[in-house]
């Protein structure tokens, strides 16, 4: 049988890890990013063929952020869920948040 000690660490480690796997990866966003969006939307996201996204904090929630990258409107292809998946859909949507 275990010891208590060693049952509360394992818990605390599997804890933290869950919780690191739901955070989102700015890096990985903005390589998510790079390789699908900025053709049309600019490296830094400034616009181009495709609108502005810097600033997009200001103008959509998370969730309306979300729905156009999963069901894009207009001329904007869709990428999701290939190749853009879940994971990098909310990592596109938090490095999005931060331009």
């Amino acid at each position: 049988m275990m010891k208590p000690s060693i049952l509360i660490v394992m818990g605390l480690v599997l804890t933290a890890s869950v919780a690191q796997a739901d955070e989102p990866d700015l890096a990985h966003g903005k390589a998510v990013f790079s390789r699908n969006c900025a053709l049309c939307h600019g490296a830094a996201g400034a616009g181009g063929l495709g609108p502005k996204l810097k600033g997009i904090k200001d103008r959509k929630t998370d969730a309306e952020i979300e729905s156009q990258l999963k069901e894009p409107k207009g001329t904007m292809p869709k990428m999701y869920p290939a190749p853009v998946g879940d994971k990098d859909l909310a990592d596109v949507v938090a490095y999005l948040k931060s331009l």
